[in-house]
């Protein structure tokens, strides 16, 4: 169910042949062992008024309807793998491929059932005792924990409500020093692709070619970076972390020159297993132009055209948001799985027009049963609100049920 708490994403192995040709001595001597594994996943959805997506709505809108949704798009598979050890450094190497089927629909009258794959995960890993390297696309060092959720598992809970997530290229160092039985530090820093959703035209509905993005143009990747302690509590580890992202954008204004940007966020995250089968989780976060991880209400830029040319750029400055989400899960007994979660995400009222959103809270609750830990049946109620900046809003009442079945 979504993101694994408490260091976000299910993290497996792929060992990658590239790698594995850098390294004859090690590709001749020991086969990569590959498990396929995946998650189908079938969701009903009811909404009560106009959302931002019927499938998995993140925010309410105003002007629309009811309406329903049945739907296996958010269905994943992928291979793990352990490729063993490479003795000529000392470390073993990993990796993962998964997608699933939330990559948007083709241009077809039945396109319900012609959902496009997406790529999730695809990395290789090398680790050594207490250091590790990664390379591939991944979740984002920041902001690593979700709520467990039965209906957002191709889009994590409370995302655009508080709860920050991106999958990104990037090439990844982290380090964790400690005991097992004690505290234990770590810190992951990484070069990040400066993914920039704002700028990106999607008015054709197909793309091949990649161009440069206006975080792109500046020629440099983003950086990320997280500290964080654990610290056991029976068979978990209570974990506080602290991380923020950095990146600059540049965009061609409509007289020919360049406006250059500067992005950031900050973020805290906790995790506590209070006793055995409760669990208390949360983020909170700060920054400007945080589209790229759906901060701000999916909102990061706000820009300013031309009166007698609406489609020459003649400003644009950065958003500013803030958010944070807490969430309580309760395991009373084996099988059952209890939730309750709240999440807000704010923009800045003086950076966005008067009918922008300014925010959005959601209020979630599920139970789900796990039957053998192979097939869960969940059911979600999610009540939405999102408010604009001159005092209109929106609000939405979500009931979901879900069946997930992991092979």
């Amino acid at each position: 169910m979504a993101r694994m708490l408490p260091l976000g994403p299910l993290r497996g192995a792929l060992a990658v042949l590239s790698l594995g040709l850098a390294l004859p001595s090690f590709a001749a001597a020991t086969a990569p062992s590959l498990t396929p594994y995946g998650l189908v996943v079938l969701g009903a959805t009811r909404v009560s008024d106009g959302v931002n997506n019927l499938d998995v709505p993140v925010f309410a809108k105003e002007g629309g309807t009811q309406g329903m949704s049945l739907t296996a798009r958010q269905t994943r598979f992928g291979l793990k793998g352990e490729a063993g050890p490479l003795a000529s450094i000392g470390a073993t190497l990993s990796g993962q491929l998964e997608a699933d089927f939330f990559g948007g629909f083709a241009a077809s009258p039945t396109n319900d059932a012609f959902p496009l794959p997406r790529l999730r995960h695809a990395f290789a890993k090398v680790t050594w005792r207490n250091v590790s390297v990664l390379v591939g696309q991944d979740w984002s060092v920041v902001a690593s924990l979700a709520p467990v959720s039965a209906l957002h598992l191709a889009v994590p809970g409370l995302a655009g409500n508080g709860n920050l997530w991106a999958r990104l290229a990037q090439i990844r160092v982290s380090a964790q020093f400690g005991d097992e039985a004690g505290l234990k530090v770590g810190l992951d820093v990484a070069a990040v692709d400066p993914m920039d959703t704002d700028s990106v035209d999607t008015s054709t509905g197909y793309v091949f070619a990649k161009t440069a993005n206006a975080a792109q143009k500046t020629g440099m990747p983003a950086a990320e970076g997280r500290l964080h302690v654990s610290y056991p509590i029976g068979d978990k580890r209570a974990v506080l972390g602290a991380g923020g992202h950095f990146g600059k954008e540049r965009h061609t204004l409509g007289s020919g020159s360049d406006k250059d940007l500067t992005r950031w966020l900050a973020a805290v995250d906790l995790f506590v297993p209070v006793l055995p089968q409760v669990e208390l989780s949360g983020e909170y976060y700060l920054g400007t132009n945080t589209e790229h991880m759906q901060g701000g209400i999916w909102q990061g830029l706000k820009k300013t055209f031309d009166a007698t040319d609406k489609t020459k750029l003649t400003g644009v400055a950065n958003i500013g948001a803030t958010g944070f989400w807490g969430a309580l899960t309760l395991r009373p007994w084996e099988g059952l799985l209890l939730v309750g979660a709240y999440g807000q995400d704010s923009a800045k009222k003086d950076d966005i027009g008067d009918t922008a959103r300014a925010k959005s809270t959601t209020i979630m609750g599920s139970a789900g049963w796990v039957f053998d830990k192979r097939f869960t049946l969940a059911v979600e109620f999610n009540a939405v609100k999102t408010e604009l900046k001159n005092g209109k809003a929106a609000e939405a009442n979500v009931v979901s049920l879900g069946s997930t079945t992991t092979f």
